[in-house]
């Protein structure tokens, strides 16, 4: 029997899914499994920050997601009613300027489609 797998990844979140998007760009076959069995309804990454957009401008992803993203300078975040701090961009040296919402974010919910049409859901089996 040919193995199909690699790498078993634990969790779908952020962590999980970029680690399988590097390792997929690298040509391992990845396996992610999560204990939820259906797609999440609330947002897990409300910002992306220039590091990120740099990581998915060398998978070719960057354009397609700034693209689809919303951009903005300054934010404040609010939990239970009440204000808990202010975000502002800041100067980087990185040639990504803005920090943007992810798609999907802005009704948080997660997007419904992958950000490139190189990169595809994965039916759970079984």
């Amino acid at each position: 029997m040919a193995k199909e797998t690699d790498v078993l990844i634990a969790g779908a979140g952020p962590t999980g899914l970029v680690l399988a998007l590097w390792l997929t760009h690298l040509g391992v076959r990845v396996r992610i499994v999560d204990k939820t069995a259906e797609p999440g309804t609330t947002s897990r990454a409300l910002v992306m920050h220039a590091r990120i957009l740099e990581q998915y401008d060398q998978l070719g992803l960057a354009q397609d997601v700034i693209g689809r993203s919303l951009k903005f300078a300054a934010a404040n975040f609010w939990v239970k009613g009440r204000r808990v701090g202010p975000f502002r961009r800041t100067r980087t040296r990185s040639s990504w300027s803005s920090a943007c919402a992810p798609p999907g974010s802005r009704s948080s919910a997660p997007p419904s489609s992958p950000p490139s049409s190189r990169v595809k859901p994965a039916r759970a089996r079984g």
